[in-house]
């Protein structure tokens, strides 16, 4: 029988020839299954009448019973089968899923590489994002206070002074020094300008409590249970808490492109201005450095070198 039910495959799939049984097979596919179909009923019937201990109850209460097991275990089945499927887009949207709560950078700061090399660190190298300035960013109502944020990877995320008195330019002259795996394609370097807010971090901390708070009484009046309002309410309170200080703009570069970049300033190091920490030495001039366009506009002037470039 299932022989039969493959015949239409086997001849359509494989192309084994008899091009005038394709085309009718192709054109009458529904009268062959439904021939098919009598002619495994035939042979049921046949095998039935001449196998002594079989009847045809004995086959109806043997399907019963197996599809009287299939659906007392479906249920379970399906239950099983909906968690593995929330894991999965759990972990392959995880990014997302950050992102919306308000999170720009990695919460949990290992990953299955990590534990495979046992954490080595000997695959990081140590880079500097000189930040030199931004332009022609989206105005405000009138001058604000910005700041710039650095992400990448592992690296916690670090901010620079606070320039008051910004319309659409800001000068930074400033440099971060992070840890950063060459060979790792999926790190980003994420600058973001941000304005600061007058809402101190004490009322963004608590942000989450009085989201749970608001989330359970609002649960309790609306009639949903309470831990499900509380976790509403968390979820609420920790992306305002992280919502705060509106982004103004803001570039994500790749792997590629930082490798890139390292590459274009490893050729020389230009006389400048002097960093007393490593003792680098850069000139904060376009010769130096290169221009990105920033989302959704602006530019802005970037270098990235190898600490060790500097030695």
């Amino acid at each position: 029988g299932v022989f039969l039910w493959m015949l239409p495959w086997i001849f359509i799939n494989r192309r084994m020839g008899w091009s005038f049984f394709n085309r009718c097979l192709a054109r009458h596919m529904r009268l062959y299954f439904l021939l098919g179909a009598l002619v495994n009923l035939t042979i049921v019937g046949f095998t039935i009448a001449h196998v002594p201990h079989m009847t045809v109850n004995d086959v109806f209460f043997r399907l019963v019973d197996v599809v009287s097991a299939v659906a007392n275990h479906l249920e379970d089945a399906l239950i099983n089968c909906a968690l593995l499927a929330c894991v999965m887009c759990l972990y392959f949207y995880r990014a997302r899923l950050i992102g919306l709560l308000g999170f720009d950078h990695m919460l949990v700061r290992a990953e299955l590489r990590d534990i495979l090399t046992c954490f080595v660190m000997h695959r990081f190298d140590i880079i500097e994002v000189c930040v030199w300035k931004m332009e022609n960013m989206p105005f405000g109502f009138g001058a604000r206070s910005l700041f710039v944020r650095v992400c990448l990877g592992y690296n916690e995320p670090q901010h620079s002074r606070v320039r008051d008195d910004c319309r659409s330019t800001m000068t930074l002259r400033e440099r971060f020094v992070v840890n950063y795996d060459p060979e790792d394609d999926t790190q980003r370097l994420s600058l973001i300008v941000k304005q600061q807010e007058v809402v101190s971090g004490a009322v963004a901390d608590l942000a989450p409590a009085a989201g749970a708070v608001v989330g359970g009484v609002v649960g309790n009046i609306i009639g949903v249970d309470t831990p499900v309002g509380l976790a509403a309410g968390v979820v609420s309170g920790i992306g305002a808490a992280n919502s705060v200080g509106p982004e103004i703009a803001r570039v994500d570069l790749s792997s590629a492109m930082i490798n890139r970049l390292l590459t274009d300033a490893a050729g020389g190091i230009s006389s400048g201005v002097r960093d007393v920490r490593i003792g680098r030495t850069v000139a904060w001039s376009e010769e130096s450095f290169t221009r990105i366009d920033l989302v959704p506009q602006g530019t802005c002037w970037l270098r990235l070198s190898r600490v060790d470039d500097a030695k």
